[in-house]
């Protein structure tokens, strides 16, 4: 039976320190230090699995979409093999408006390396001060950034059937 890493989510001081953390740092495997940062922000900001988020180009943000603005992961990448379309929080909109602007298009936005986690999130967690595994033996991985979404989610009172639709 394969053993599963038990995942914790991270507080908004943790994801916040992890963000600036990254943001302030050089390029780790092709990516630099602001593209990390919006990396892990477009996870903290969407849920989105792993797979998913690496498969973002500019052209899947509708910033001015008339719902509101949204993200869109194709079928390919979905884990339910359907499009996508989440809602985004308007100020993480914002944020993403002007770094978009000077984002190839056509491109994924982020370079995914072998192992993601041991290769971007370790050492930026580590620069945080975050630990990757604390003392009740959870880990934060990349996953674990999705669990904080989902935590943050619920504890700002959306209801427990929005947050599994929007978790999906």
């Amino acid at each position: 039976k394969e053993h599963r890493q038990q995942r914790r989510e991270q507080n908004n001081s943790e994801l916040a320190a992890l963000t600036e953390a990254a943001q302030t740092r050089t390029y780790l495997v092709g990516n630099s230090g602001p593209n990390r940062a919006m990396l892990y922000a477009a996870i903290i900001d969407t849920g989105f699995r792993e797979s998913e988020t690496f498969s973002l180009t500019p052209e899947s943000f509708e910033l001015d979409h008339a719902d509101g603005p949204s993200v869109v992961v194709t079928a390919a990448y979905s884990k339910d093999r359907r499009q996508t379309r989440q809602p985004l929080p308007p100020e993480f909109a914002e944020q993403l408006r002007p770094w978009l602007a000077h984002a190839k298009h056509g491109h994924c936005l982020w370079k995914k390396p072998q192992k993601p986690c041991q290769t971007l999130l370790q050492p930026d967690l580590a620069a945080a001060g975050v630990p990757y595994q604390n003392a009740a033996g959870e880990y934060a991985d990349f996953h674990s950034l999705r669990h904080s979404y989902i935590t943050r989610l619920l504890r700002s009172g959306v209801s427990v059937p929005v947050t599994q639709r929007l978790a999906r």
